[in-house]
């Protein structure tokens, strides 16, 4: 007997415009809005969906504050 267990696909939206992004079980993934053009950073697990926007100012690297050696 072939037995097909079905998963369940959640519906991922933007939080900031409210555009479907995709619809999927599972994922982390990286995606860009097509409609505001969002950054977005996305993880599904399980039941839990977690979105986070990306900032431009969040993915520059921090300079150093302190030089060393002579100056």
């Amino acid at each position: 007997m072939n037995r097909k267990t079905e998963t369940q696909r959640l519906y991922v939206y933007c939080p900031v415009c409210g555009n479907q992004l995709f619809r999927s079980s599972a994922s982390d993934v990286e995606i860009r809005c097509s409609r505001c053009k969002s950054n977005l950073d996305v993880e599904i697990t399980g039941s839990r969906v977690l979105i986070l926007k990306k900032y431009a100012e969040a993915q520059m690297v921090a300079e150093p504050v302190a030089a060393y050696g002579n100056r």
